[in-house]
């Protein structure tokens, strides 16, 4: 178990992990709670429906390298669900372990969810993402097409970018758009807290992103749409600092 340093006031986040690999007389760095802090599909489904019932566990709170905490700490969280525009279901708190009743039959969905935190030096501090799919009733559990965008930017030991210099940062799908099922993908980033956004080329799998003077915040935002008309509108908002 890794407890991790919490800001006055705030809980700390845990994180538990099983099975890692060391070999004797080496050494072995696992990094846990650091940026990018956003949502995370790996070794999970995210969405199934199960007749009419959605399971959702999506973690919005997945540090940098796609470790998802226990109980991760945040002020406040909300979640909804629409069909076909109407609003069904609205919820407080993260989407791991939801469950959302859902009239029979097929229809055009909208999942919507942002959280807000202090959190520590280099947290992110509110992420906001939309999921729309189409879902219809199933005979068992069958996954709903959703996807993440990760963001992997090559950080200092104190979790902070170079200011003032180019970066180049990795970016990776997850989910139903994995795997060559892209048909769009735009990246933005912002410097001001995500007032103002400017659009960067995603180029052989990453950005290259203009970090701003020392101690500003960048922001990210990935808008997707996959082969089959599924999208994803994933906002990061103080993703990294720089130093």
């Amino acid at each position: 178990m890794y407890t991790a340093p919490a800001a006055p006031g705030t809980r700390p986040n845990r994180y538990f992990v099983d099975g890692l690999a060391v070999r004797a007389g080496s050494t072995t760095t696992h990094t846990f709670d650091g940026p990018v802090t956003g949502p995370a599909l790996t070794g999970r489904a995210g969405v199934e429906r199960d007749g009419d019932v959605l399971t959702v566990d999506l973690p919005l709170l997945a540090d940098g390298d796609g470790h998802v905490p226990t109980a991760p700490s945040f002020d406040t969280a909300w979640a909804g669900l629409h069909r076909d525009g109407v609003l069904l279901h609205a919820r407080s708190g993260l989407l791991d372990r939801a469950t959302f009743t859902v009239p029979p039959g097929p229809a055009p969905y909208r999942l919507a969810a942002t959280v807000a935190r202090r959190g520590a030096t280099g947290a992110t501090t509110r992420v906001n993402v939309s999921w729309t799919f189409r879902s219809a009733t199933t005979a068992g559990p069958v996954p709903v097409p959703v996807s993440v965008v990760r963001f992997s930017p090559g950080l200092g030991p104190d979790g902070t970018a170079a200011a003032g210099s180019p970066m180049r940062v990795p970016v990776t799908v997850q989910g139903a758009a994995a795997g060559g099922r892209v048909r769009s993908l735009t990246v933005s980033m912002s410097a001001d807290g995500g007032r103002s956004w400017t659009v960067l080329p995603v180029h052989e799998g990453a950005v290259t992103v203009p970090n701003p003077a020392a101690g500003s915040t960048v922001s990210l935002r990935a808008e997707l749409t996959d082969t089959d008309g599924n999208t994803l509108d994933q906002t990061l908002v103080d993703a990294y600092r720089t130093g």
